[in-house]
């Protein structure tokens, strides 16, 4: 039967690593060397409920390699007692009277203290990230919320908060309250909002030698507001039509950079200043985002011709250039 050659073992972790065979645990058997009535195997009986620890066999040794296979954390447990246990793979016999007999389970133990080693901890973010509502427009000292950090390894630390992701350039963090507030005036409509969200990364870090980071994040959510006029669609604002094109219609499509109800549906007009615009040309509805341009009569004149128009839902104004065959010309301001 193998036993242990010695019966308690002490050893130190630094807290947060994951190591393989941190102890190598001898035993002693009397048994032929390679057979299976030598070969042992080990387990870990007691001690490791948050399965912290791991234990295999050594096969040219024959003895145990215990490993750290789960991070301790000293703020945890400071200590943890192990008990493990060793046994031959090939059950064990006695002979009596002549005959085998197999004996009941026989095992070797030994007991193994691990004390955990204080490392400096990353200050930690309660939550990591979180969600904050605002309007579209929001003008600056608006307070938006507090980044709340601490350190793991001692409540008195100082920690120090700092701005690592404001692309836009919107916002300001207290270096010691970790108070977010506007300092310039935010618009849903940057390329850096993706869906409706603006992303704010806040770094927290400690005084510890060295000083350590973590990392908070908050997630600006941005409510529309109607602050965007509807405009034509490139495609419209540059129209070709010919002098004879009779009672051919030209499409307009207008686009809202707000969002619903904010957008469409939109309204089609002709600036009524300007003259004999309306005896000339007609806006007939095709659907909600679009109007067709009718040309009611020839105006015979060669050159561009400029349209005002607007969209009255939204007070959005485009003026239209359009020409004729010979100008070539066609253009929106």
């Amino acid at each position: 039967m193998p036993t242990f050659t010695d019966d308690h073992y002490t050893i130190q972790i630094s807290e947060g690593q994951v190591e393989r065979d941190v102890l190598y645990l001898p035993v002693h058997d009397g048994d032929s060397p390679f057979t299976p009535a030598w070969r042992t195997q080990f387990n870990i009986w007691d001690g490791n409920e948050e399965g912290h620890f791991d234990i295999t066999t050594d096969p040219e040794t024959n003895q145990g390699l215990l490993s750290i296979i789960k991070p301790l954390d000293y703020e945890t447990q400071v200590a943890h007692s192990l008990l493990i246990v060793v046994e031959n793979q090939e059950q064990l016999f006695n002979c009596q009277e002549g005959q085998l007999q197999p004996l009941r389970k026989a095992m070797a133990s030994t007991t193994v203290s691990v004390q955990v080693l204080d490392t400096n901890d990353p200050p930690a973010f309660h939550p990591r990230s979180f969600i904050v509502s605002e309007e579209d427009g929001a003008w600056p000292a608006i307070q938006l919320g507090y980044f709340n950090a601490t350190d793991p390894d001692r409540a008195d630390s100082q920690i120090r908060y700092e701005l690592v992701r404001d692309p836009e350039n919107w916002v300001t963090v207290d270096e010691k309250s970790g108070e977010v507030t506007t300092k310039r005036q935010i618009d849903r409509e940057s390329p850096h909002v993706n869906g409706s969200f603006y992303t704010i990364v806040v770094h927290a870090i400690d005084n510890g030698l060295p000083p350590l980071t973590g990392t908070g994040t908050l997630m600006l959510f941005l409510y529309d507001v109607n602050d965007n006029a509807p405009i034509l669609q490139p495609h419209s604002r540059h129209l070709e039509i010919c002098e004879s094109a009779g009672n051919k219609a030209l499409l307009l499509e207008a686009e809202d950079a707000d969002l619903d109800p904010y957008a469409g549906p939109f309204t089609f007009d002709l600036d009524s200043d300007q003259g004999d615009v309306r005896e000339i040309w007609m806006l007939r509805i095709k659907q909600e985002e679009a109007s067709l341009l009718g040309l009611l009569r020839c105006y015979c004149v060669f050159g561009p011709k400029r349209l005002r128009g607007f969209i009255p839902s939204d007070s959005g104004h485009q003026t239209l250039i359009v020409s004729n065959e010979e100008t070539k010309a066609l253009s929106a301001q």
